[in-house]
């Protein structure tokens, strides 16, 4: 996992962790899980559990804490610092930054079954997938086209 990634995820932690709002839009343009690092991971499932029961808890983020114990613990509170600066514009980028990792993610797998391949025993399937790295890279470059056209 590459540094940029873990650092949106953790950015996307502290957004989700924070405010309502902010949450609402990150589970709405990333569906599922979107940490890829296992401690991200573990805080995002662990910031679902606490909202889930008992979603209107003050201090969500000690509560969260509270559920880690020693170095996890001091991972976790490095990860969740509160932050005062929300921004769209970096909710934005963060987000897009995880689905461009999520496609480069799905170009890779696809690339691995194509070695598998024989390429002139298995023609179709060979120009199938890669037909579909095509359009994952289209995918990709559209999310900061996007991202640059609602910036201007």
């Amino acid at each position: 996992i590459s540094n940029k990634y873990v650092l949106a995820e953790t950015a996307l932690l502290n957004y989700y962790i924070d405010t309502p709002e902010y949450r609402a839009i990150i589970q709405n343009d990333l569906v599922g899980v979107f940490c890829a690092d296992d401690l991200n991971r573990e805080i995002l499932l662990t910031i679902d559990d606490v909202l889930e029961t008992s979603s209107h808890s003050p201090n969500l983020r000690e509560v969260v804490l509270s559920r880690f114990k020693n170095e996890k613990l001091l991972k976790a509170e490095l990860i969740l610092k509160p932050k005062h600066d929300y921004t769209l514009i970096e909710l934005d980028d963060c987000i897009n930054q995880i689905k461009e990792r999520n496609l480069l993610s799905e170009e890779n797998a696809i690339r691995e079954k194509q070695r598998q391949l024989d390429p002139h025993i298995d023609v179709d399937e060979y120009k199938k997938l890669s037909a579909d790295v095509l359009s994952i890279r289209q995918r990709r470059e559209n999310i900061w086209k996007k991202t640059k056209s609602s910036k201007n």
